[in-house]
């Protein structure tokens, strides 16, 4: 049996074979821990009343609230049409 790691082919073989359930178990493990973060996001419109009370507490100006409404606006409508 230890002859036939000896011979270079199966080496590299032998090499590619744990290269390879590595690279899978990363794969894996990152899959695992990026998958939840889209369950994490709050939606658009409670973000959108987050700076709506920003800005009735004067942390931010009119002009910031029209320009992130805008953008928050435009994320919900493309998520409106993806659904």
């Amino acid at each position: 049996m230890s002859d036939l790691f000896a011979t270079p082919t199966a080496q590299s073989v032998f090499s590619l074979l744990i290269l390879s359930i590595l690279i899978a178990i990363g794969v894996w493990l990152v899959a695992r821990f990026r998958g939840g973060t889209d369950e994490d996001r709050e939606p658009g419109s409670e973000v959108l009343s987050n700076f709506e009370e920003m800005l009735r507490e004067g942390d931010i100006s009119p002009a910031e609230f029209r320009t992130i409404e805008a953008v928050v606006g435009e994320k919900l409508n493309s998520e409106a049409k993806d659904s």
